[in-house]
């Protein structure tokens, strides 16, 4: 709604929630039916050959690689900019996470999925939680369970709580090529529909955006992201963690955020330089991304050669899996 009032054309993916039939799908099912595709729609419903595309977290890591697929396929010139929101590129410093890595873990993970086709949404939200027990775990079961207080009404929690399953195929690949054999740099084996997987090829302007507190997408882990595209790449530090430090509208005036045009060897050297500036960074980001490009009227959804097909947010919400 924001970018909207700021005078940009936005489309969103709504992906699917799989079960058992969607077993099979696998990064490549992710990326040319997902972003690719959604290029196509794109041109269609506005004429526009050329996108911003932007990414949060996991849909982050989907974005570059779509990027470097397109680059590979010589369509680079389709996207125009990437911004990839708390996302990991560099997955060699994991964290608390590598706990969760070790063989005998994965060939447990693998055996689960294997059997199951897909790992259940709530399964999911208790290994974030298992990360940050104190936060997640512990903090409300004495604050609810022990104290008796209510949880205060919150559309974040109420969004957070909104958790979707991961077909078995795209899981096992991304733990397996993305997460432990860290195929992204340097392009180390990841093939998607036939195509090596090299980020230095994506010429697009990068934006990464990460969280100071982020406990799932370490910011540090992922200034790592800045040096493996082959054009310009820009970092922004927001304050909070990997939910509150991007829903922050700027009317809130909250959090704060740290920049540094400086390049540097490493995060904390990157922070030792940089400023702060309170309130969100959404203005900051929209001033980057309007930089050289023209303004065009409102369009109206379904008005090209893409009709739409019924309003907002759609019949898919009501599927219950």
């Amino acid at each position: 709604k924001w970018a909207v009032e700021q005078g940009h054309t936005v489309f969103v993916i709504s992906w699917v929630n799989p079960d058992e039939a969607h077993a099979a799908m696998d990064l490549t099912s992710y990326v040319t039916p997902g972003p690719v595709a959604a290029l196509d729609a794109i041109e269609q419903a506005v004429g526009e050959t050329s996108v911003d595309l932007g990414g949060y977290c996991l849909g982050g890591t989907i974005t570059a690689i779509a990027a470097a697929y397109l680059a590979g396929k010589g369509q680079g010139e389709r996207v125009a900019s990437a911004t990839l929101i708390a996302t990991l590129t560099d997955f060699a410093d994991l964290g608390e996470w590598t706990v969760f890595l070790s063989p005998k873990q994965i060939a447990a993970f693998d055996a689960y999925l294997a059997e199951k086709g897909y790992v259940e949404s709530h399964e999911l939200a208790r290994l974030f939680s298992t990360v940050r027990a104190n936060d997640l775990i512990w903090a409300p079961a004495v604050t609810h369970y022990l104290m008796g207080d209510q949880a205060p009404a919150s559309d974040m929690l109420w969004w957070f709580d909104d958790g979707a399953r991961m077909p078995a195929a795209m899981l096992s690949e991304y733990m397996g090529k993305i997460v432990r054999d860290n195929a992204l740099p340097a392009g180390r084996g990841l093939v998607i529909d036939g195509v090596d997987i090299d980020l230095k090829a994506v010429k697009a302007p990068v934006f990464f955006v990460s969280l100071k507190e982020d406990h799932v997408s370490g910011w540090e882990a992922t200034y790592k992201g800045m040096d493996l595209f082959g054009g310009e790449t820009h970092f922004l530090l927001g304050g909070s963690g990997h939910n509150a430090g991007v829903i922050n509208p700027p009317a809130a005036g909250k959090h704060g955020f740290w920049t540094n045009e400086a390049k540097a060897p490493t995060a904390e050297a990157w922070l030792q330089g940089a400023a702060k500036t309170d309130g969100s960074w959404w203005p900051t980001w929209q001033a980057w991304l309007a930089k050289d490009q023209d303004q065009v009227k409102a369009r109206k959804p379904g008005a090209g050669k893409l009709k739409a097909l019924e309003a907002a947010p759609g019949s898919y919400v009501r599927v219950r899996r």
